[in-house]
């Protein structure tokens, strides 16, 4: 009985001096939940951020397998989702299904002009993002940043 007190004591005592209640959880693990549309207007409010945004999968890139595009309900609206170590886990078959992603989200400038993509630097052109860029323009979304987000975590619904 005593050595159970002695074990509740010490945890209480750790938890106290931590500042932290048990449960709570601390800046690094924190993930905004997200809607791509937030995202698109406020890139740099979500800079660097993990992010989890549910969606539809419109596209799985063909050429590489290394990259999505998934868009949100009536939105038409896409944003760009790097498979990283998922490549071939999310295949052109998965395009139509719902996917809960998380991951670390980017808003680099776009310094290559007044598209937002850089297909050089993509090694090919791609038409899901060149129609990507003419939807922001059409609901007034200005492609000033290159928005992408690094995929940690997935859920294919």
């Amino acid at each position: 009985m005593i050595k159970k007190l002695l074990i509740y004591a010490l945890l209480v005592v750790f938890l106290v001096s931590c500042g932290q209640k048990a449960g709570e959880k601390t800046a690094l693990s924190e993930i905004t939940e997200a809607t791509i549309t937030e995202v698109l207007n406020n890139p740099l409010e979500f800079d660097g951020k993990e992010v989890r945004i549910a969606g539809i999968i419109s596209h799985v890139c063909k050429n590489s397998g290394d990259k999505m595009r998934v868009t949100q309900g009536d939105s038409e609206l896409s944003i760009l989702v790097k498979l990283g170590t998922f490549t071939g886990q999310i295949t052109p078959e998965n395009e139509g299904h719902n996917v809960v992603f998380e991951g670390k989200l980017s808003a680099a400038l776009n310094m290559s002009g007044a598209t937002g993509y850089n297909a050089e630097a993509e090694g090919h052109v791609c038409a899901s993002t060149e129609e990507a860029i003419a939807k922001m323009k059409e609901q007034g979304i200005k492609p000033e940043f290159t928005v992408s987000v690094e995929l940690s975590k997935f859920e294919l619904k």
